[in-house]
């Protein structure tokens, strides 16, 4: 593969973390669908959290020693730094749902998310039987396209858009640049689904719903 283009839709810090860890002979255009910005919350007594997402740990209330139920690695060790005692599903809100049930916990649990959260998380859990609250700490502020991404697509062969969540999809959708030429590599299914709309050349999922392995799936493409 000639001149690839691996275009990266996280927070513009996530992403420059990102391109970090991919293969020094590829460019990448950094291109953040959103930014996070906090929520306002009351925030109601809690014997443990559940974290969905590596942005909910950084506006939570400090962990002073408490469990967090976290969707994956990197959530997990954010939660750690910030004082929790983690357990990570390294999956992604159905295996959160999950883990937590098969461990029946009788702690006060409170699911602190963001604005848009699928999973229907707290609904889920007390209908089994536990104690779950749920907070929204923090929303997406969509983006506008970088001025150059056209330009950027035109100049090269291949081009690679990493999708991580169903959100991201829909604000891309919005700047209606054409991606009939690219490639989409999605974190689960259920985006892979939704990158239909964008009406890409291809569409590959990685091989499980993590950054971890987005990464790996984005090495694999130029291998």
């Amino acid at each position: 593969m000639s001149n690839p283009l691996f275009i990266l839709t996280r927070p513009a810090t996530a992403s420059a973390e990102l391109a970090l860890r991919l293969p020094t002979s590829i460019e990448t255009l950094i291109a953040p669908a959103f930014e996070i910005e906090p929520v306002e919350a009351d925030i109601p007594d809690f014997e443990a959290a559940i974290l969905t997402s590596q942005a909910s740990v950084g506006f939570a209330p400090d962990g002073r020693g408490r469990r967090a139920w976290c969707v994956g690695a990197k959530t997990a060790e954010a939660a750690e730094r910030r004082g929790y005692i983690p357990v990570s599903a390294d999956g992604d809100a159905d295996v959160l749902v999950e883990t937590i049930l098969r461990a029946q916990p009788q702690e006060i649990l409170l699911h602190l998310r963001g604005e848009v959260s699928r999973g229907n998380i707290r609904a889920r859990l007390n209908q089994a039987g536990l104690n779950c609250d749920e907070r929204v700490i923090y929303r997406k502020s969509p983006s506008s396209p970088p001025r150059d991404i056209r330009a950027q697509l035109a100049h090269h062969d291949e081009s690679f858009l990493l999708l991580f969540s169903a959100e991201t999809v829909s604000i891309i959708q919005r700047w209606n640049l054409g991606w009939e030429s690219t490639h989409c590599l999605c974190i689960s299914d259920y985006v892979a689904d939704q990158a239909k709309q964008l009406r890409p050349a291809q569409i590959t999922v990685s091989s499980a719903p993590n950054l971890r392995s987005m990464i790996e799936l984005a090495h694999r493409m130029i291998a």
